[in-house]
């Protein structure tokens, strides 16, 4: 969508009247729009891609260029964030809670392969020498391939091994919530007191920064803070630092100098034993046949293979079939929809 600016004047009024919801929200932000409004060319234009009202609030620091007419009629619809009470105590994702591990995502229930030993032989070590240097891992890999697995079977050999460990697990989604949290109730002293805290901070899908100014900003802050009193860091991407050109250099910086690690692909056998392993934590038999053929046809995303495998096994349920190579054509249809919603 691409928006034409009216006057300056125009959007700030329109910015200023809009519902009561985002009232809080505008009165901060109302000073540092206007200078952007005054600032700004009647010519300048915007193109937003389907942009949610948290993700317009990011951009508003970051794109001098933003149509305040459509950031005023975003804020219409803002469910407003849990924030920080009067003490400053966090009462909403940075309040009291679990360390939010998955304590099933273990590295005795990750499969090993020879294409991924080496991120998982780094893992395990990172884990038992928490203080040691180089104090932050980076792994990187494509959807699917186990790299939220493993961030949580560090959490969990962290904490099974050191009991006392601070340890948080979060995505960049939760992270971008919470600074926008944060900027909302004025409390970033509270929020960064949250991760002054921790021994441990695993970050899942830092390619969810691209484009989140602040909150790129904000977390350069925080590892700095993490690394200089002996934290640890572990971070999982899409793609390796290197490759990660939209993001700010200091920001890059630090996550280039970690200890980079790959996370390749699964091949077939891998496939294999990844689909009996999960048959396995399903207290289910899965043919061994059926298995290899079942791999050989999906493509190698774990996700992809668990809903494969849970497709199957329902519809062999349901028609109350044993569960052989010919079931997969009849469940075809179910079953490569599964992996395609992957």
């Amino acid at each position: 969508m691409s928006l034409r600016r009216p006057s300056s004047d125009q959007h700030y009024h329109r910015l200023l009247s809009a519902s009561r919801a985002a009232q809080e929200v505008l009165a901060f932000v109302s000073a540092s729009i206007k200078q952007i409004v005054d600032q700004a060319d009647e010519s300048n234009t915007i193109h937003l891609h389907g942009c949610s009202p948290l993700e317009l609030m990011e951009q508003a620091r970051a794109e001098p260029r933003l149509s305040l007419v459509n950031f005023a009629s975003a804020l219409r619809s803002v469910d407003l964030p849990a924030s920080f009470d009067a003490q400053g105590s966090a009462t909403g994702l940075m309040g009291p809670k679990k360390n939010a591990l998955i304590p099933g995502f273990t590295f005795e229930t990750f499969v090993t392969s020879a294409a991924n030993k080496l991120v998982v032989g780094a893992s395990k070590e990172f884990a038992n020498l928490l203080s040691a240097r180089p104090n932050s891992l980076f792994i990187a890999g494509a959807i699917g391939t186990g790299k939220t697995h493993l961030l949580h079977a560090i959490g969990n050999a962290a904490c099974s091994r050191f009991p006392k460990t601070k340890v948080r697990y979060m995505t960049t989604g939760d992270f971008v919530s919470a600074v926008i949290d944060a900027y909302k109730a004025r409390s970033f002293p509270a929020f960064r007191r949250h991760f002054e805290t921790l021994d441990v901070l695993l970050l899942d899908d830092v390619d969810g920064l691209i484009n989140r100014e602040r909150s790129q900003q904000e977390l350069a802050e925080i590892l700095d803070l993490l690394v200089a009193q002996g934290s640890s860091i572990v971070m999982a991407g899409h793609c390796q630092p290197t490759d990660m050109r939209r993001l700010q250099e200091r920001l890059l910086s630090r996550f280039s100098s970690s200890q980079v690690c790959r996370v390749e692909p699964p091949n077939l056998p891998t496939k294999v034993a990844i689909l009996l392993r999960k048959a396995l934590d399903a207290q289910m038999k899965f043919p061994v046949d059926v298995a290899i053929e079942l791999a050989d046809r999906l493509p190698g995303d774990v996700r992809a293979l668990e809903g494969a495998l849970h497709s199957i096994l329902a519809f062999a349920k349901f028609h109350q079939r044993q569960i052989d190579v010919t079931l997969i054509d009849q469940a075809a249809g179910l079953l490569f929809a599964s992996a395609a919603d992957s």
